[in-house]
């Protein structure tokens, strides 16, 4: 982890690094995201790879951004933004902080898997370059299919 120390965004907006003590807001989050979030434990776990950051507004958390940055690859584990604040560009945020990261860094591809019945995620990576090349099969466990995306950077 360590140079996305509290990237200013937009004012009262930061982007900083996830910290252990955020576990609860970032589990609340993803609870509230997805039918069956990561457990806490999961939320914890790192890597010499991981690249994990929160969106603070005003002082509380209100989103997240998990990903792995192996060498010339990167990954998108996931990305949420609490249900109150979607739709108004945080999840935009993240994912241009991402990319830039990932630009910093070297990084030639990113890839993630993101549900297809999933369409405002679907539509938010495509606007971003990401392109489909694959499907995953009933990947969740409601059964519904997962594209895997890449975006060439």
């Amino acid at each position: 982890m360590g140079e996305k120390k509290g990237k200013d965004t937009r004012e009262g907006v930061l982007i900083r690094d996830f910290k252990k003590e955020d576990v609860d807001c970032v589990y609340k989050i993803i609870e509230e995201n997805f039918p069956r979030p990561w457990i806490k434990e999961q939320i914890l776990l790192e890597n010499i790879f991981s690249y994990k950051v929160v969106l603070e507004k005003e002082g509380k958390v209100i989103g997240v951004l998990f990903g792995e940055i192996i060498y010339e690859e990167a990954n998108i584990l996931l990305i949420a933004v609490k249900k109150e604040f979607q739709g108004k560009g945080f999840g935009k945020l993240l994912l241009e902080h991402f990319i830039e990261i990932c630009k910093n860094k070297n990084t030639k591809k990113i890839f993630l898997e993101v549900s297809t019945d999933n369409k405002k995620a679907v539509n938010l990576y495509k606007r971003y370059g990401f392109k489909d090349f694959s499907i995953r099969k009933k990947y969740y466990s409601d059964g519904s299919d997962a594209y895997l995306m890449v975006l060439e950077i």
